[in-house]
């Protein structure tokens, strides 16, 4: 591809291979139109529980979040997700159900209400049905 404005002659040969979507039209050059390839974003780790754990109590350990995050380049609320998940399956190893997971009095009470209120509707709905089928012949 010969540039006349620049005098420069450009062939990039991985350019022909990629799809058209990912190409980036550069228009900043003076009576130019260059394709160019987009900056390719790192590919993602597969972290195994094993690694992410050893992450968690790293950082944990280690009580500066930042820094760990950068010494594993992860995100910091990637780390935080793991974290939860760490605590929620500790809960759920050692207590079974949490005392978070159980609902509290202000919670039983609307369970409660609720159940009322279903059998109340299924009684109504069980009235009409017997009324339904019991029609007055004229």
């Amino acid at each position: 591809m010969d540039n006349p404005s620049t005098g420069l002659s450009f062939e990039p040969h991985f350019i022909h291979s990629l799809p058209i979507a990912q190409l980036v039209t550069c228009t900043s050059l003076k009576n130019s139109n260059v394709a160019i390839a987009p900056a390719w974003r790192k590919p993602r780790a597969q972290r195994t529980p094993e690694e992410k754990w050893q992450i968690v109590l790293e950082g944990l350990k280690g009580g500066n979040i930042a820094e760990t995050c950068r010494k594993f380049e992860i995100a910091p609320n990637l780390y935080y997700r793991w974290k939860d998940e760490v605590e929620a399956g500790a809960k759920a190893a050692l207590g079974g159900r949490s005392a978070a997971a159980r609902p509290d009095a202000e919670q039983e009470k609307r369970i409660k209400q609720l159940e009322r209120a279903l059998g109340q509707s299924h009684l109504q709905i069980e009235i009409l049905r017997n009324a339904s089928w019991r029609r007055p012949q004229a």
